[in-house]
């Protein structure tokens, strides 16, 4: 190979990893913003149609305990927990959510939301002497192992342990994607010439748009059809939440790449047209 050749192919090279480090460090600055902006994911979360399909998750687990304890249909409805009682217990998942904690769903929280409704219509004293006492304890034990299950799956930790460990180091993931970036743009500015780089770096940010544009395009369609569609439990709620916030920084991030891609072009152009006159 040689001497040319091989500076062609180190170019070559240079381009492709900028490409593809340039097209991480989008994502994880997008990523960054949804994983630390707790109040714009909330913001989701709390919309009626979220809160809609939560009071349905949560009332479904009541349903299951309270029958087993015993509860007639009568009790168990009095049971079911109303949208403002979900809007509680969303905040506190929330809460446990970004502060760490794998117990996601309280059960002594669902325990006190759901049993207010059936103690105003029973006296401390009627409540102690008559069966629905007995049928109370079993109820919250049922909740208790119920929700522990669900705490436990392996699905629930998994996507929860991508989430915190995404959260506590993506920092230093950015850093170290900018390092790298920094040093392949400056080795280029070496080996290019000043029309030919601005042409090449239009042309590597309208590949990082494109890959961008799939991978938004992706997630709209994985949010809406595979987990908003059978969404149920608070990971799938805050899960589709995060992509539909992580899709609101993407569509930026392509507006603004396009717009750079397409000067950079336009001016090398330029250049290339004044050098030739």
């Amino acid at each position: 190979m040689t001497e040319l050749e091989h500076r062609y192919a180190k170019i070559s090279l240079l381009k492709v990893g900028i490409a593809i480090i340039g097209f991480f460090l989008i994502m994880s600055v997008a990523v960054t913003r949804c994983l630390f902006n707790e109040k714009g994911i909330m913001d989701i979360v709390t919309t009626t149609p979220y809160l809609l399909k939560e009071q349905q998750y949560y009332n479904q687990i009541i349903c299951v305990s309270a029958k087993d304890a015993g509860f007639n249909q009568d009790e168990t409805n009095m049971l079911m927990i109303d949208l403002s009682q979900t809007d509680n217990l969303v905040a506190r998942t929330s809460d446990n959510v970004f502060s760490g904690n794998l117990k996601l769903l309280d059960p002594d929280e669902l325990y006190r939301e759901s049993i207010k409704k059936l103690l105003s219509n029973h006296s401390e004293k009627r409540l102690k002497s008559s069966k629905v006492h007995a049928s109370l304890k079993k109820y919250r034990n049922n909740l208790h192992e119920n929700i522990q299950q669900l705490n436990e799956s392996h699905s629930l930790k998994k996507a929860l342990t991508v989430f915190w460990f995404l959260k506590n180091n993506i920092n230093f993931i950015n850093a170290g994607l900018i390092l790298i970036t920094s040093l392949l743009i400056m080795i280029l500015c070496e080996l290019e010439e000043r029309s030919k780089l601005l042409f090449t770096i239009g042309v590597i940010t309208m590949g990082i748009a494109v890959a961008l544009l799939i991978i938004a395009i992706t997630l709209s369609l994985t949010s809406t059809i595979f987990v908003e569609q059978n969404m149920g439990g608070e990971t799938a709620a805050i899960v589709a939440s995060s992509f539909k916030s992580l899709r609101t920084y993407l569509w930026f991030n392509i507006f603004l790449l396009c717009i750079v891609g397409f000067s950079a072009i336009l001016i090398s152009a330029k250049d290339d047209e004044f050098m030739h006159k």
